[in-house]
């Protein structure tokens, strides 16, 4: 599957001996953030029994943070595998996990301390949930939910209460390209990343949504009609390389056919290509790697 990028880097670092980095997939922004500082705080460790959610009674430094993320391609299923997965590598366990209606529904979702909206957004049918333990005592937990057009994330940390406050630390500087406005990011290096498309999981069908980035992108053509371009789907290394071509290049298609119809680019000024898994910015052995790699960019051919 293709996702574009950039990433959020999010860093916890409670203590020298305790640093955390996770990306977020797409177009990534703070939408709330709560700090609690020394408190006990109970962690769900195991689904709506009927009567009540079990609790982990925790007791540490607790912030809590939400992000609405856009131009990300993912289901909270995936979206919790790959974070699971960068978890592990960074160290970290993962005790439970459960999704919407197998958690409790409701009854999960207000034991959970999820943020209030419009902070924070919940589907009670499709959410899933984490709980990590960390080194020295430390532990996170993730709820994962999307609406029609974006995706939510939560994240609650519980660091010692004799370490240091966390500090989230957040970057949108992508892992492509150079930051800065599409046109000299075209300029400097040639290609850039279309940050902030949206797809159905599996799907080349491009959603509405708030895809700024195109408008960008067609005035920049148009400003410069003698140049020619690629719109180049990418993708990761799960599935086969023709299946994952094919899906990277109806993306690419779908993005090109938009530039024509909504903003009457020239066709013979962009075309689209599919590379599947061929060229890969990160390691597809990691978490963090595999969601580098799911990308839509434009490219100068000329």
């Amino acid at each position: 599957m293709i996702r574009a990028l950039p990433l959020l880097v999010v860093g916890l670092l409670a203590q020298p001996a305790l640093a955390l980095s996770i990306a977020l997939p797409g177009k990534a922004v703070q939408s709330m953030r709560q700090d609690d500082g020394a408190t006990t705080i109970g962690l769900p460790v195991g689904a709506f029994d009927g009567e009540r959610v079990p609790l982990d009674q925790v007791d540490g430094r607790v912030s809590r943070t939400a992000w609405k993320l856009r131009g990300q391609l993912s289901t909270p299923a995936q979206i919790a595998d790959a974070l699971a997965g960068q978890l592990r590598e960074e160290g970290w366990t993962i005790d439970f996990t459960c999704a919407d209606s197998a958690c409790g529904g409701y009854d999960f979702r207000f034991a959970s301390n999820t943020l209030p909206a419009p902070g924070m957004y919940v589907d009670l049918g499709n959410f899933r949930y984490i709980l990590a333990r960390g080194p020295d005592g430390a532990a996170m937990s993730l709820m994962i939910s999307r609406a029609r057009d974006a995706a939510w994330v939560q994240m609650t940390e519980v660091a010692p209460t004799d370490a240091a406050a966390p500090n989230v630390v957040t970057s949108t500087k992508s892992t492509a390209v150079a930051p800065g406005p599409l046109s000299d990011r075209l300029d400097q290096t040639g290609r850039v990343v279309l940050d902030d498309l949206l797809f159905a999981s599996g799907s080349s069908q491009l959603q509405d949504g708030d895809a700024t980035t195109l408008g960008d992108v067609a005035a920049y053509l148009a400003d410069n009609p003698s140049r020619t371009f690629a719109i180049v789907g990418h993708t990761d290394i799960e599935g086969s390389l023709d299946a994952n071509i094919a899906l990277s290049r109806a993306r690419a298609q779908a993005v090109r056919q938009v530039l024509l119809d909504r903003y009457g680019v020239p066709p013979a000024q962009v075309a689209a290509q599919g590379v599947g898994y061929l060229a890969p910015l990160g390691n597809n052995d990691t978490a963090a790697g595999r969601l580098a790699n799911r990308r839509v960019e434009l490219v100068v051919t000329n």
